[in-house]
Order: structure tokens, then C-alpha cells, then sequence
């Protein structure tokens, strides 16, 4: 009787030992940016604070990701939505310390113009371009396209940065400057608020004219100590975020998704969210498809600028598939 009870206790501890790192928490805790990142979110954010996700979720928004990369890095959250330079990053500076489990942004990027002088990218020559968050993917990517196209972006255009979206956002819409590059959904902001601007230029377009495959801007990344200790849980996150990035993607749920957009606090109000989404490029791509999109783009960041992904492509190892 001793020897089974003993059998009996020893099991029930290795059984603990296993579930340990989601219930000592009591939930999954996942760190959504607003804007692109953070859309594909909306309906699992619903479903979650309504009792009818499969687990039980603590979700956490982040304007900057900074401060949501501090806090994945002190283990405060285990599943993120990052850019895709920065998951690079973070995984060569925490020695794999994090791994990625889904691309879900493709390019965001639009030239906006109060004017009418720019329709292609040859007419960017001579012209003063601000763009938002210099040293980040949007800079890269603009940078790629110019010298794709012959232009030599240093030489034969003014390129101007401003440090964040909302700042640059708020000057186009103020007829401050004539010609910038920003991401939705801050495009459809300023569109909304001053009718004399207009898309002049989609850079995603522009990308996939001279390159292989899209601009990859967005990832989901998660603790990779998490994912090892819970590996169920991590395959459970994944099929709800996907049935969530389905229904916000569908365009016959538009005004539901856009109202659960709103509803998760990821944008202001419903007619930025309807404005914004069919041009947001949100996605779910895992496994061989997310590692072959992801780890070209991340080969001509490599080209561009070493440091933005940390130095050096990361390995196999940096992309997680699901078991």
C-alpha cells in the first residue's frame, strides 16, 4: 500500500511540474501593439474577456514596443506581437531567448502627398520625404525600394525622420509638410482628417515589384521557455489567434471587426478601424511558409544594416513549429 501511495504521489508531482508555468500565472499572458500587430488580436481579445476562448488569457496593450519587449524579456508576458527586425534582435540578444511562432503583418507602408506630383517612385527624386521611426523596418524598406529603383537614397531625395507615427501623422494632417511615408492605420487617419491628401504611392506594392515575396512587419514571438514547458498551450494559442485573424480578415465581418477593433482599445473608433483594415496586410502565416517569407526579408534587412536584426540572421532554432 506504501509503495502504491508513494507511486500515486510521485505522479501527481510530476503532473504539477508540468502545468506549474501557465497556472502559477492563471493565464497565458500576451502582449498586443496597437495598430496592424495587434488587429489580427481583436476577436480572441473578445472571446477571452467574454469567457469563450478555449484558455484563459491576460492580455496587455502596448503603444510602444519597447516596453513590451522589457517586458517579455523580464517574463511579465509570454506571447508578443513585434515587429519583425526586433523579434530578430531580441532572439540574438537573449541567446534564442525567444522564438517566433507566426508572420502577421505583410507591408503597411504608404506615401501620402498634398499634391498631385508623385505616381510612381521615379517622382520621389528631388523631393523632401519625411518618414516616422528612422532605424526601423519602415526606413529600411523605403531604402530598398529607392535603390531597387536606381535612386540613391542619400543623394537624390531629402529623407527627413520624424521620431514616431503620431507626430508625423499630425503634421501632414496640419499641411505642415507635402509628402510622407506611414503605416496604417495612420494613413486612414490622416485621410479621415484632411481631404487634400491622398495615397499617393503603396510601398508594398512598390516591394513586390522589385523584389521577392512582401515586406514581413509583423510577427507573434513567445518566451521560448514557455513554449517549451507548455507546448499544448502554445498550440491551442495558435489555432484560436488564427480563428481570430480569419474572422477580423473576412471581409463580410468588416463593421463586427472593426467594432471588436475598438472594442480591444487596438484603434480609436470604428470608421479609422473599417478605413484601416482592408489595407493592413494582416495575415497568419507558421510554420515552413512563416520561415521562408520571413527569413528573406529579414536577408535584405541583414544587407541594409546588420544591427537592425541583431547582427547576424538567426538560425533554425529561431522559428518554432508547432508539434
Amino acid at each position: 500500500m506504501k509503495k502504491l501511495l508513494s507511486l500515486f504521489l510521485a505522479c501527481v508531482f510530476v503532473f504539477t511540474l508540468s502545468a506549474c508555468s501557465v497556472a502559477t500565472t492563471g493565464a497565458v499572458r500576451v502582449g498586443v501593439l496597437s495598430g496592424p500587430t495587434g488587429m489580427g488580436m481583436a476577436k480572441l481579445m473578445g472571446d477571452s474577456a467574454a469567457g469563450t476562448a478555449e484558455d484563459r488569457y491576460a492580455f496587455s496593450l502596448y503603444a510602444n514596443p519597447s516596453n513590451l519587449v522589457s517586458d517579455l524579456i523580464s517574463g511579465t508576458i509570454d506571447i508578443a506581437a513585434l515587429p519583425t527586425n526586433t523579434a530578430s534582435a531580441l532572439y540574438h540578444s537573449t541567446n534564442g531567448g525567444v522564438q517566433v511562432l507566426a508572420v502577421n503583418t505583410l507591408g503597411v507602408l504608404h506615401i501620402l502627398e498634398n499634391g498631385n506630383t508623385v505616381n510612381s517612385v521615379q517622382d520621389l527624386v528631388g523631393k523632401t520625404l519625411y518618414i516616422s521611426a528612422p532605424g526601423s523596418t519602415t526606413e529600411y524598406i523605403l531604402r530598398y525600394v529607392l535603390v531597387q529603383n536606381g535612386i540613391d537614397p542619400d543623394r537624390d531625395l531629402t529623407i527627413e525622420s520624424v521620431p514616431d507615427h503620431d507626430t508625423l501623422g499630425t503634421m501632414m494632417i496640419a499641411g505642415q509638410i507635402e509628402l510622407c511615408m506611414l503605416p496604417q492605420p495612420k494613413v486612414s487617419v490622416v485621410l479621415m482628417n484632411n481631404s487634400a491628401v491622398r495615397a499617393a504611392l503603396d510601398v508594398n506594392a512598390e516591394w513586390e515589384a522589385v523584389a521577392e515575396g512582401s515586406p514581413v512587419q509583423g510577427c507573434l514571438v513567445v518566451r521560448t521557455d514557455f513554449a517549451r514547458k507548455n507546448p499544448q498551450t502554445v498550440k491551442r494559442f495558435l489555432a484560436e489567434y488564427k480563428a481570430s485573424v480569419d474572422y477580423i480578415t473576412d471581409t463580410e465581418n468588416l463593421n463586427a471587426a472593426a467594432a471588436a477593433i475598438v472594442a480591444a482599445e487596438i484603434l480609436p473608433n470604428v470608421n479609422i478601424a473599417k478605413m484601416a483594415l482592408p489595407q493592413s496586410n494582416i495575415v497568419y502565416l507558421d510554420g515552413s511558409e512563416m520561415k521562408s517569407i520571413l527569413s528573406g526579408f529579414l536577408a535584405v534587412l541583414l544587407a541594409a544594416n546588420p544591427a537592425s536584426i541583431g547582427g547576424a540572421l538567426p538560425p533554425d532554432e529561431f522559428y518554432y513549429f508547432a508539434e
